[in-house]
């Protein structure tokens, strides 16, 4: 299944490498973005607790013109509640799915091209992004804040990609920015695949955020941030809220070793062979040997075409030029799954709609030509200019 020639080993940095609508100017309850403007900073909430601030493509509409706004020198971003964002909100993009509604005009197509051409524009940079991601940050959660500058974190901040859990893939630029994690080698890879959690200072360790700040002082931290017009200020600001616990007991620095072999592999179809053949291996803990049967276990759960693309998308993430690049290829995708690969539906009714949690994926593997397929078609995306 799907091989790809091997790839050198990833530079060690210490965080992720960076690269007309009406305004939402209301601040009222009812909107989904709520704004703040104290003149050279901007605070933007995401304002739908109710669905753990899931965006959608109102919500991304909103967004947008605040990244384009040259007058935006330092932005904000948070979520209402106990969540960032615990992803995209996608029941209408299944229901249009369902009825076969595609190609441009249409909201399997939209809502995908906006939400990573304002993942791209935060990438950007024309602003001081701080996203400050206090609990909950899924999916698009994710793209929500990983592109842009600063990313703050709590003890209470969980991050995950679960999408091949839906039968889809981790989108919204993580085929290349997860390919920038520090720590482990093919921590990101392993964080796609499985779509477990990643919290409190794991998030320092792997650059997936920036800071951590308690989250009794994060009122403090943000009436210091909106007094900011420089990066100078944004940043001594946030190393002076930043703290680390000397006696934190990471989640998986017992594991990165194992990480690193279990997911270091030529096709897909090698790491579970890998998770049990290491789990006989007479000279590991008992530990080590349990975590291992838990990795094997939960991804025999996920739709297994979607473990096969991410996979396939995540090789070619790590040799991309660029987030750009990445995108282009993550939109094709995309739209490719909706209209091919009929886990996506079913992960969806699954997971989000029935809640069933038991999923009847369309097959136990796929073959190289069917997943070739699916990287070789074509569906352009172009990012904002």
């Amino acid at each position: 299944m799907l091989r790809y020639v091997s790839l050198p080993a990833r530079s060690n940095v210490s965080h992720i490498r960076s690269h007309k609508r009406s305004f939402c100017t209301s601040s009222s309850a009812e909107e989904s973005i709520k704004v703040q403007d104290h003149g050279n900073a901007k605070v933007l909430t995401l304002n739908r607790p109710k669905v753990l601030n899931a965006v959608n493509l109102d919500m991304i509409r909103k967004l947008t013109p605040h990244f384009q706004d040259p007058s935006s020198k330092v932005i904000i971003l948070k979520g209402e509640g106990k969540a960032f964002c615990a992803g995209g909100d996608i029941r209408a993009v299944w229901e249009a799915t369902k009825e076969r509604k595609f190609g441009p005009g249409e909201l399997t197509h939209t809502f995908f091209n906006e939400e990573y051409q304002l993942n791209h524009l935060m990438s950007q940079r024309k602003a001081i992004q701080v996203s400050i991601l206090n609990g909950i940050t899924m999916g698009g959660g994710v793209g929500l804040s990983i592109h842009g500058k600063y990313r703050v974190a709590t003890k209470n901040t969980a991050v995950a990609m679960p999408e091949t859990r839906i039968g889809f893939f981790p989108d919204v630029g993580a085929s290349w920015a997860f390919n920038q994690l520090t720590g482990p080698d093919n921590l990101g890879l392993y964080l796609a695949l499985t779509g477990n959690q990643i919290k409190g200072q794991d998030l320092i360790m792997s650059g997936i955020a920036t800071h951590l700040v308690e989250e009794s002082d994060l009122n403090e931290l943000e009436k210091n941030l909106v007094k900011c017009s420089s990066e100078f200020e944004v940043t001594e600001v946030l190393d002076r809220f930043h703290t680390m616990d000397e006696d934190y007991q990471s989640d998986f620095k017992p594991y990165a070793a194992t990480i690193e072999e279990a997911f270091q592999a030529y096709s897909y179809q090698d790491i579970p062979i890998k998770l049990m053949e290491m789990a006989k291996r007479p000279e590991l803990s008992d530990d080590i040997k349990k975590w291992l049967h838990q990795q094997h276990f939960t991804l025999s759960q996920m739709s297994p075409i979607a473990l096969e693309v991410t996979f396939g998308a995540f090789r070619f993430g790590a040799i991309s030029d660029d987030l750009e690049e990445a995108l282009k290829r993550e939109f094709a995708l995309s739209q490719a799954i909706i209209r091919s690969v009929p886990d996506f539906v079913e992960g969806i009714r699954a997971q989000l709609i029935d809640k069933d949690r038991k999923p009847q994926w369309s097959q136990a593997g796929i073959s190289d030509h069917d997943v070739f397929r699916l990287f070789e078609q074509e569906h352009p995306w172009s990012p904002l200019k």
